[in-house]
């Protein structure tokens, strides 16, 4: 009792902070790669310190909890802190000075109703700051920052601050990127970032400015005015940004821009004018380095591409990316200059026109655009994208490229009745959700042969594959999934290319057998919800490449051709889907694949289907392989499907096959003119036909699979029916028809010291014996509370058991005593034992315990040194301390 009391009160001082709910990670940021305490979302109402390691508190999340209030002396505890998140907390005040104590915190993120003049006292070495998510923050004092001299960051997102004050950011040399976005923000004083150099970076989306300062930061690259108020820009209003890269101005009601708005902007890579009702684009001749231009969702009906003209003159010849969506275009025109363009979006406008021919652009979107006519998109580019889906094509020609790249040409939702591909080579051909009613409407030039990645006809209308167009089409992935096919295509396309194929949400009643050999790189198929009821017996049974089948929203039925199909299959964990069996209760296909030796026994089942030997051999039912046909001369294969005068004619026949080594063997060739039969285990001879028992003549029931498990002696008997059966008779300690139970309650007799274990049973020497197997088993003689003073009780069968020097006649039960007690039921003590030493017992004879420290382990002594040390470190740590403070006090006063 000593010893476990002290070792758990070490346990408790050493491991104390266990229950904590904070998450200790490995976390490198920018300061510290260290364990960091992320308690956030834990429900706290302050910092739970005593639950975090002084060397795991440089790095602490405590956002999203229930504080209310912070304290100085709530950050008064050891160890360095760098990095604390406290956003999120319903926190009311923070006060002035509050973090004065954390000198060398580098981050900090903080939500409060109202902050206090001088709250960010003595953060001397803070770079980056959040004030984050509470709208009764309405403003904030002039000077907060001024005691903030390293800050790098500034963010102040999402409050419901309305005035940025003057000089409120005026003097941070270091200070290079400001975020005031998501807030009630309406006024902008003069002089706010006075002496501010180096802030490259400033967003102010999602407020209500009208106007900006004109003696805003100058050397600004980046700036986000979108989501404001702004109804007219001034001519002269962006003349200060002369290095401005990047410009957004979406979402504001502008309705015009000035002529010469960007006249000082040369520098500009960016600009995004989306949602802003303009109706037209100011010359951007100026702009040389623009590469991002994006207007859609305005008022255009009319735009060009020219090398020189209105919109894209001079620097917009320069443009990668433009998006016009959505913004009433009828005509838009290519003349020069797209060899530059990486991606032109154009869709959700309603053209009167085609608005290309041929075109240059890696990616050209046009979708959902109003379009109907006869198209031949011709590309002239490298690998490309061409997106018209959602528009009212009928008919269409996919041209081909004249490089050798792979294009993607996406045309889905259309109305598609009939294409022409003229291109070898596609990546992505999407045809999906048109009115497609047959293959014969896909057609190609018969000098043409196609590689197609990925070719997708979901969602049409066809029922008919029996295309010759399509043989002339290779495909990687195909999906035809949610049409009317009510016949699985076996002989469209090219069937060895394809690894992926999709006819979900079909009619297919009938799957052909010869799938597997057709299909031979076959990765996934999947077939739910057709109108599947069974399977063609050995359908997979050569399929290796296969990773998923699925079956699922069939109605198949749980027969046994079915069982034997799936336990033929080389991936049964492939198997997706149900069956329903003959008491109309689903089963899992995966745990529907019993022992094909077990079925074979079942006089119901039958292992020869329907012509398994294509009517030229007679079938003969297997237990290993399902079934084996014997083939008609001049046949071979295992479903007799080869002609031995053609394969020999071609050389593909050699001179084995399925049959020739019988259902024992397997055939291997070891010569032009010679094979060989390799026998399975209990077969001999040159066919593999003669049991191994005949010429041992050990052959019989009581000779295969060990039918008692090697715990008893088996013997054959002959029932009154004629039949012949096995009985065992199991040895001692065993039980079952087949000696499979190890008998527990019926031990041997121990008479010798030494107990060992055999397989027939026990022997044992000695006069002490404790079979393990025995103790982990309750035979029904020790009841609760029978051994006394905490003894442990044991069933034996087995002769006296000693303990301690007393004999205990012919028991059959024991006590295993603890130390200093003995007894039938542990009831006596040592003689000097008395009631003063607290020794509690019934009709215990009481002796002296003498010396305690006879019973003292190596155990207890090295609980009681490091609980010692644990003390003393603890102490000279305090000294240590208190040292320090003694030592800068006296320093600080001279």
């Amino acid at each position: 009792m000593r010893r476990l009391i002290l070792s758990v009160w070490l346990v408790l001082v050493c491991v104390g902070y266990s229950s904590s709910r904070c998450i200790s990670e490995y976390s490198k940021g920018r300061f510290t790669a260290s364990r960091d305490s992320n308690c956030s979302n834990s429900g706290y109402t302050s910092i739970p310190w005593k639950e975090i390691p002084y060397y795991r508190r440089a790095i602490l999340f405590m956002n999203n909890n229930k504080i209310t209030q912070l304290r100085r002396e709530d950050f008064a505890v050891e160890g360095k802190k760098i990095v604390l998140y406290l956003h999120g907390n319903p926190i009311k005040t923070l006060q002035a000075n509050v973090f004065y104590d954390l000198k060398d915190l580098r981050e900090l993120s903080v939500s409060a109703e109202e902050i206090e003049d001088g709250a960010f006292n003595g953060l001397t070495n803070l770079q980056y700051l959040w004030i984050i998510g509470s709208e009764k923050l309405t403003s904030l004092p002039r000077n907060i920052l001024k005691s903030l001299p390293n800050l790098k960051e500034l963010s102040i997102n999402s409050t419901g601050i309305t005035t940025i004050q003057s000089r409120f950011l005026a003097g941070f040399e270091h200070l290079t990127f400001v975020d005031l976005s998501n807030n009630k923000i309406h006024t902008i004083e003069k002089n706010v970032m006075e002496k501010t150099f180096h802030v490259d970076q400033i967003r102010l989306n999602g407020n209500q400015l009208n106007k900006i300062p004109s003696d805003f930061v100058k050397r600004l690259k980046r700036l986000d005015l979108s989501k404001n108020h702004f109804t007219r820009i001034g001519e002269d209003q962006f003349s200060m940004f002369t290095e401005l890269t990047h410009l957004d101005l979406s979402v504001n009601n502008l309705q015009e821009l000035p002529s010469n708005i960007f006249k000082h902007n040369t520098q500009l890579q960016s600009l995004k004018l989306q949602r802003t009702n303009i109706s037209f684009i100011p010359s951007i001749n100026l702009l040389n380095n623009l590469h991002y231009l994006d207007i859609s969702f305005n008022h255009f009906e009319e735009l060009s591409i020219k090398t020189n003209g209105q919109i894209l003159s001079g620097g917009g010849y320069q443009l990668r990316f433009l998006k016009i969506r959505n913004s009433g275009l009828k005509k838009f025109y290519f003349s020069g200059g797209q060899r530059s363009f990486k991606e032109l979006d154009i869709s959700g406008n309603c053209f009167v026109k085609h608005p290309y021919t041929r075109f240059s652009i890696k990616v050209l979107n046009v979708s959902n655009s109003c379009l109907n006519e006869t198209i031949e998109p011709y590309y002239n580019g490298g690998d490309w994208v061409l997106d018209l889906h959602g528009n009212n094509y009928r008919n269409v020609i996919v041209n081909r490229s004249r490089t050798h790249y792979q294009g993607s040409v996406i045309l889905s939702h259309n109305k598609i009745e009939r294409i022409q591909i003229r291109s070898d080579s596609l990546k992505l051909l999407d045809l999906s959700y048109n009115v497609l009613s047959s293959t014969s409407n896909i057609l190609i030039p018969t000098y043409l042969n196609i590689d197609i990645g990925k070719f997708i006809l979901k969602g049409n209308q066809i029922h008919d594959l029996q295309s010759k167009h399509m043989k002339k089409i290779q495909v990687t992935r195909l999906d035809l999934s949610d049409n009317n096919i009510s016949q699985f295509p076996n002989t469209m396309l090219n069937p060895s290319a394809i690894k992926y194929m999709n006819f979900a949400n079909n009619k297919i009643a009938h799957v052909p057998k010869t799938i597997s050999t057709s299909f031979s790189n076959l990765i996934e198929l999947n077939l739910r919800n057709n109108s599947l009821v069974s399977l063609p017996y050995d359908i997979f049974s050569d399929a290796s490449t296969l990773k998923k089948f699925d079956l699922s929203e069939n109605d198949l039925e749980c027969s046994c051709n079915l069982t034997i199909t799936l336990n033929l299959m080389q991936n049964k964990d492939s198997i997706v889907g149900s069956c329903m069996d003959d008491t109309f209760n689903e089963q899992n296909l995966t745990s529907f694949t019993g022992d094909i030796a077990e079925i074979s026994k079942d006089t119901k089942c039958n292992l020869c289907p329907i012509d398994p030997c294509s009517s030229r051999g007679e079938c003969k039912a297997s237990e290993q392989k399902g079934f084996l046909c014997k083939c008609d001369e001049g046949y071979a294969g295992r479903h007799c499907q080869f002609s031995k005068s053609s394969c020999f004619l071609t050389q593909t026949c050699g001179l084995c096959n399925d049959t020739i080594c019988g259902e024992h063997g397997t055939c291997k060739e070891v010569s032009p003119t010679d094979y060989k039969c390799k026998c399975e285990a209990g077969f001999t001879g040159t066919y593999c036909n003669i049991p191994q028992c005949i010429l041992e003549q050990n052959c019989g029931l009581c000779s295969k699979n060990s039918p008692c498990n090697g715990n008893g002696t088996c013997q054959e008997i002959l029932k009154k029916d004629g039949s012949i059966s096995n009985n065992c008779t199991c040895y001692e300690g065993y039980s079952g028809n087949r000696c499979q139970h190890l008998s527990l309650c019926k031990a041997c007799k121990i008479h010798q010291s030494v107990c060992e274990s055999y397989t027939h049973g026990c022997k044992c020497s000695g006069k002490v014996c404790i079979l393990n197997c025995v103790e982990t088993q309750s035979c029904g003689l020790c009841t609760e509370g029978y051994c006394l003073n905490g003894g442990t009780c044991f069933e034996n069968y087995y002769g006296p058991i000693y303990t301690e020097g007393h004999e205990l006649q012919n028991a059959n039960h024991s006590c295993r005593c603890m130390k200093g007690f003995f007894g039938k039921r542990c009831e006596a003590v040592d003689k000097k034992r008395t009631e003063s030493n607290n020794i509690v017992c019934s009709n215990c004879v009481v002796r002296d315990p003498g010396n305690l420290w006879k019973n003292f382990t190596i155990t207890d002594l090295v609980i009681i040194i490091g609980f010692v040390t644990l003390v003393l470190y603890k102490v000279r740590r305090k000294l240590y301390r208190t040292n320090n403070v003694e030592r800068f006090s006296n320093h600080a006063m001279s």
